[in-house]
């Protein structure tokens, strides 16, 4: 997270904004367009309810955790796009009309562009589970990789800038970051009736 942290800040000084969504527009191809169409929408709220679900079942522990990090995400992402950022447009209002080609069938939006929201979603709940399952290697490679995606995807489909997917990355690591340690320092947390889930027992 580091090395994406301080990649991504060198590459908001050295590239001028749309840079990376011209970059990409350019790249477009049959596979491309195909799988950033649908892989998007594992950034949607709903992913979130999924997880818990999963969750819910084996932790109510965890599941509290990710039930105040999903409020979270959701103050975080429409407080700043609606109330603190509202006049951010997106690339569609930025570029001229017919400098970016857009993907049939995906709705491209105008307003509200900073940050993104699916991005912060999907680095929120990477970030869940990479704690969730701290010695699990595989897990930190898989959450953060689905997060990548999901996050190049903004951009790929023209609904994002880099800079909104860069900040949306990290408020949704660092606010998870942050409730998970919070709420596990607490002492009710270790309570042995918190730690079933609706399939297994204490």
């Amino acid at each position: 997270m580091t090395f994406f942290s301080v990649g991504g800040l060198v590459t908001l000084i050295l590239i001028p904004k749309g840079g990376i969504v011209l970059l990409l527009n350019q790249s477009h191809n049959t596979l491309g367009d195909y799988f950033f169409k649908y892989f998007t929408h594992l950034g949607d709220g709903l992913v979130n309810l999924i997880v818990l679900i999963a969750f819910l079942l084996f932790s109510y522990r965890l599941s509290i955790v990710l039930s105040v990090v999903s409020i979270m995400q959701l103050v975080v992402s429409q407080l700043s796009k609606r109330v603190f950022f509202p006049e951010m447009m997106r690339p569609k209002v930025f570029f001229k009309s017919g400098e970016l080609q857009f993907i049939e069938g995906v709705d491209i939006h105008s307003k509200f562009s900073f940050p993104s929201g699916h991005t912060v979603t999907a680095f929120s709940i990477a970030t869940f589970l990479v704690l969730a399952f701290p010695k699990s290697r595989w897990m930190a490679w898989a959450a953060f990789g689905y997060a990548f995606l999901v996050g190049t995807s903004r951009v790929y489909l023209s609904q994002h800038f880099f800079m909104d997917v860069y900040a949306g990355a990290l408020m949704g690591t660092f606010f998870t970051a942050l409730i998970f340690l919070l709420i596990s320092g607490n002492d009710w947390f270790q309570k042995p009736g918190l730690k079933a889930g609706l399939l297994s027992s204490t």
